[in-house]
């Protein structure tokens, strides 16, 4: 399955730079309708269907929180290694009806994972006066452990399932962004326009058995996610 579509959301961060010592908590949230490109699976028969959908709401939030030890490379340029902590929560189809009593086609979905990134911040002016600014990342982020549950209701020929819920623990994220920096004659950093992406590649979760269909099992089959964007920023 394949789904694809523009999200809006907000950043926020907060917290202290000093000549050497950084330390970050970064929060992202964003929603958005998105299109589904995928297929419907008789559980009968095992039988397999092409299925296409648009207008499925998602939801998407992220925290962080960033430890860095800076330091200076020739007279303007600001090096910054850094570690920490991350947590991403997506929930797929939010708008999807529970409650309805029919052959389930779309389940509401959601996915949440915890993970260590290690990346390196580069900072450095543009030209003598010093107004403009570029800051770069490069991140890879270390899965410790992710988990999908799914919760599909209804189900022709079945009956109620309970929801599931499929652990993951094998899998990476990448994260590269470029940001141009408009600052005050004192250095105070102003607004800036962000170019990022962000990627995931997730492996298979483990095998759990749907009570409800003797025989049968659940998994999450291995995943990639590609999220590119736009951020206008405004420094305080």
């Amino acid at each position: 399955m394949q789904e694809n579509g523009p999200m809006k959301g907000a950043s926020f961060a907060a917290g202290y730079i000093g000549t050497k010592r950084r330390i970050l908590a970064e929060f992202d949230i964003a929603s958005g309708e998105v299109d589904y490109d995928g297929h419907k699976i008789n559980v009968e028969t095992g039988e397999m269907t092409p299925f296409k959908v648009s207008g499925f709401v998602d939801k998407y939030s992220e925290g962080r929180l960033l430890l860095g030890n800076s330091f200076r490379s020739g007279e303007r340029t600001i090096i910054t290694p850094y570690s920490g902590i991350g947590h991403r929560e997506l929930w797929d189809n939010v708008n999807w009806d529970k409650t309805a009593f029919r052959e389930v086609e779309t389940p509401f979905r959601a996915s949440n994972y915890t993970y260590t990134p290690v990346g390196v911040e580069i900072e450095t002016p543009l030209g003598k006066l010093g107004s403009l600014g570029l800051k770069a990342r490069a991140e890879y982020d270390h899965l410790w452990q992710g988990t999908q549950k799914t919760d599909m209701g209804h189900v022709t020929g079945v009956g109620w399932i309970e929801p599931i819920a499929n652990t993951q623990k094998s899998g990476s994220g990448k994260r590269l962004s470029i940001e141009i920096q408009k600052s005050r004659r004192n250095g105070t950093k102003m607004v800036g326009l962000e170019l990022f992406a962000r990627s995931w590649s997730i492996g298979d979760s483990d095998a759990i058995e749907i009570p409800e269909i003797p025989g049968a099992f659940a998994v999450e089959p291995a995943n990639k996610t590609l999220q590119t964007g736009v951020n206008l920023t405004v420094s305080f």
